[in-house]
């Protein structure tokens, strides 16, 4: 893991709720967060990149986990409720 407080996160990532998933090869998550390049204030955004993953439809299933959590933790932040409730 490389951090960079403030600005970025560096992880592995290996996926083990399924067995296709868990299939994949280690792979590398960077979170970075930045201002945006003309003045806004109070926005912030987050990038997320998911990288050195075979080509693959298990593999593209990935960025659709990634969107749904990157939404909901955006509409908890706005909202302080999150998008779905708990089972």
């Amino acid at each position: 893991m490389d951090v960079d407080p403030g600005r970025e996160l560096v992880t592995t990532f290996n996926g083990l709720w399924a067995p296709d998933v868990a299939a994949l090869p280690e792979s590398k998550v960077t979170f970075g967060i930045f201002e945006p390049f003309m003045p806004m204030p109070g926005v912030t955004f987050l990038s997320c990149v998911h990288e050195d993953l075979p080509d693959t439809e298990v593999a593209a299933h990935l960025e659709i986990g990634w969107v749904t959590i990157l939404s909901g933790m955006k509409t908890l932040l706005e909202t302080g409720e999150p998008i779905f409730a708990p089972a």
